[in-house]
């Protein structure tokens, strides 16, 4: 069984994308099947300078699968895109690192994103409508609704309903009080975190947070996740 059929087992990506309209057809012409490892030796290398990432499995699909986005799967496997050399591969290693790391320490992420500012939601309520139209994200998928300070939960929605694209989302704010929308995030979101590309869910936040200060180490990441 291979590592992909493993962690289908454990979180059944494939199959939520597969039952859920928007998203089958967002990925409806993509490949997502492995290919060999790629000859140069830079991508391990670099994940072998980091403590987080050291430990992980490195697995490289098809250039088309989920668009292109590295992403990671249970239990500790990092998926890349074939030929990935993002100009910023260090600190993608990184991101994803922590992705990882919020499957094997949700307690301690948990805690921390409720420091900062952050609930969990039940997904009952989001109205159906916008539930459906989501983007599914393998790295928050477990638990993808959060809503900041209380009320302000971020949807990431397809933009084109009848040819949604992955690389067409739109981060829009739902007010769990009213109903209503903003585009924008809410002011003290931009306070604490600034303009960042996935305001979508705390462990994105947190993982954007972590790798760009640097933090690479297990005892690192603890300290920060128990004491800020």
């Amino acid at each position: 069984m291979s590592l992909l059929d493993i962690a289908e087992r454990l979180d059944r990506y494939r199959q939520k994308v597969n039952e859920n309209e928007l998203n089958r057809l967002a990925r409806s012409s993509q490949i997502y099947t492995v290919v060999p490892e790629p000859k140069q030796k830079e991508i391990p290398a670099i994940a072998d300078r980091f403590e987080i990432v050291r430990g992980c499995q490195l697995v490289f699909l098809h250039p088309s699968a989920d668009s292109g986005f590295p992403h990671t799967r249970p239990r500790n496997i990092i998926c890349l895109p074939s030929g990935f050399d993002g100009i910023n591969l260090a600190e993608t290693l990184l991101h994803e690192g922590f992705h990882v790391h919020q499957r094997f320490f949700p307690s301690l992420w948990n805690a921390y994103s409720t420091r900062q500012g952050w609930w969990p939601v039940s997904p009952v309520e989001i109205p159906l409508r916008w539930r459906e139209r989501c983007r599914i994200n393998p790295d928050t998928m477990e638990n993808p609704f959060w809503s900041w300070q209380d009320y302000y939960v971020p949807l990431p929605l397809f933009q084109n309903e009848a040819s949604p694209r992955l690389t067409e989302c739109d981060i829009r704010w739902f007010d769990l009080r009213n109903g209503a929308f903003f585009n924008e995030p809410p002011r003290s979101f931009l306070e604490r975190y600034g303009n960042i590309a996935q305001p979508e869910h705390p462990y994105e936040v947190g993982a954007i947070e972590f790798s760009k200060r640097g933090i690479h180490k297990y005892g690192e990441a603890a300290n920060v996740l128990m004491n800020e």
